[in-house]
């Protein structure tokens, strides 16, 4: 058997977008743009979590060195302090509800499971 030419080879194997495009029936073409509106929410979604739980640090950060420049300056006494360890403890436990509740949403939406319909419970055979 001769070798194939690899031009003759790719000739072979082309694809017509719109030969594609007309052979996508209506469901298809929906699930499609479907598929990239859900990644873009995704993603904005996504961006949004990580920029306000940023930004909470960031706040607790802030907070945190004006309860020690007060302290050191003793302008409030030790036991007054706005960041104490039940506000840590808080603000971690708030951003791991919110990572739960996000990645449920986001799954059930991806995998188009309304939201009052309870998951699917698979028995062993």
């Amino acid at each position: 058997m001769p070798p194939v030419e690899p031009v003759a080879a790719a000739a072979e194997t082309r694809v017509s977008l719109k030969a594609l495009d007309r052979s996508l029936t209506v469901p298809e073409r929906i699930a499609l743009s479907d598929a990239g509106i859900r990644r873009q929410i995704a993603t904005i979604v996504l961006w949004l979590f990580a920029g306000t739980n940023i930004l909470s640090v960031v706040f607790v950060i802030v907070l945190y060195y004006f309860d020690q420049r007060d302290i050191a300056d003793h302008l409030i006494p030790a036991t007054a302090r706005v960041i104490t360890p039940s506000v840590v403890m808080s603000l971690l436990g708030a951003t791991t509800v919110q990572l739960g509740a996000i990645a449920v949403i986001m799954a059930r939406g991806i995998f188009n499971v309304p939201i009052d319909q309870p998951y699917p419970i698979v028995e062993e055979t």
